[in-house]
């Protein structure tokens, strides 16, 4: 694990490095932009982004979410790279409610995993001839909705990908919101950051019911997890703090993150693997 950050570092201040000499390019809009919305503070949210969102309306096919208690696990599995991550996978998530993977691939919806538990809600992000990779919701019950949202990475030129899905609750009439993202990387100054965000707030000024907001934030910088904090802060919405926190840490900062609102957390919990360069976050809420 050290090995890998020590590797990751010494890159991350080369690019630094390279890309002060070359100028910022704004997102490439792949979708339809949605109408400017309003944060819990009645501020209209205004941005220079070329917001890129595509939703789809689902049929529900099942009962929903279990509001007396339902489970979420969170993890960047680094494209499957590693051997046996799909072991670790269907250990991990096997009896989960909700698998919320960064770095996913189109294949794995292929995988004995996606099969057994249930429906497969993907965002495709960065994609090569080899891979196309992005970030995947995968659940035991079929959203209402699911929305994909694209950002491109100023520098690199790589998308980052957001999976938005909507279910509902049993015997309830709110729906629950889950939001999995993988943030923009390497960047000068926030904002690009900022933008990114941006798609996500108009989602969230758009919903009347609990939330969860979680994946890698990419937050190495303790200036993006301010500017995280302050966006979430605004739409009530609080980070999860771990007992035993052995989430991944670059630049001394943990990248992954869970923010809920309307929801209490019943446990909580990271676990340490070797078939990803992140440690999975594992979760039970209750409404």
């Amino acid at each position: 694990m050290k090995s890998y950050w020590e590797k990751r570092k010494k890159v991350t201040l080369l690019l630094l490095g390279f890309f002060m000499l070359g100028g910022l390019s704004k997102q490439q809009s792949a979708f339809a932009a949605p109408p400017a919305g309003r944060d819990h503070s009645g501020q209209s949210l205004e941005t220079d982004a070329e917001l890129q969102q595509e939703c789809q309306n689902l049929s529900s096919l099942g009962a929903g979410i279990d509001g007396d208690g339902f489970t979420l696990l969170n993890w960047n599995i680094k494209k499957g790279e590693i051997e046996n991550w799909d072991a670790d996978l269907m250990s991990l998530g096997g009896d989960i409610d909700l698998v919320l993977i960064q770095e996913a691939t189109d294949e794995m919806a292929a995988t004995r995993f996606v099969q057994m538990d249930g429906h497969w809600s993907f965002s495709q992000g960065y994609s090569t001839n080899r891979v196309v990779s992005g970030v995947a919701t995968i659940s035991a019950v079929q959203p209402i909705e699911q929305c994909r949202l694209l950002t491109v990475e100023p520098w690199l030129r790589t998308p980052k990908a957001t999976m938005a899905t909507r279910f509902s609750i049993q015997e309830r009439d709110e729906t629950l919101l889950v939001i999995n993202t993988h943030m923009v990387n390497f960047t000068i100054g926030h904002s690009a950051f900022r933008e990114q965000l941006a798609e996500v707030e108009i989602l969230l000024a758009e919903h009347d019911g609990p939330v969860i907001f979680s994946g890698d934030f990419n937050t190495w910088r303790p200036a993006r997890y301010q500017i995280l904090l302050q966006m979430t802060a605004r739409f009530g919405l609080t980070p999860i703090t771990f007992e035993r926190d052995n989430r991944a840490r670059f630049f001394g900062s943990p990248v992954d993150h869970v923010f809920i609102a309307g929801l209490s957390v019943e446990e909580a919990e990271t676990i340490e693997v070797e078939t990803s360069d992140h440690n999975p976050m594992s979760l039970r809420f209750t409404l």
